[in-house]
């Protein structure tokens, strides 16, 4: 660093440096790309959250007593694959 600081103030002054290349004035197509992929990324973090949770509940299920429908394990199964699917995607 130029002036030996580190931390946050130093990310900030990062942050300020950079900002007027990611938003600039006059730029609305780049703004705009820029929300869709913060979007893109808030998605992804979201799905690789969801899938552990999908795939939990598709064992219990799985697991549990021999009354429950075949169709429940299947569509959370089905479900599992395709918040994995979304999840690779938005990443």
């Amino acid at each position: 660093m130029q002036d030996g600081k580190f931390g946050a103030e130093s990310d900030l002054k990062t942050i300020r440096a950079m900002l007027p290349y990611l938003w600039p004035a006059n730029e609305l197509g780049l703004r705009a790309r820029v929300i869709v992929a913060m979007v893109f990324l808030v998605l992804a973090k979201a799905a690789n959250v969801i899938v552990p949770l999908f795939y939990k509940a598709a064992v219990d299920v799985l697991s549990g007593t021999a009354d429950i429908a075949i169709t429940v394990p299947i569509a959370l199964l089905v479900g599992y694959g395709l918040a994995r699917v979304m999840s690779q995607a938005f990443g």
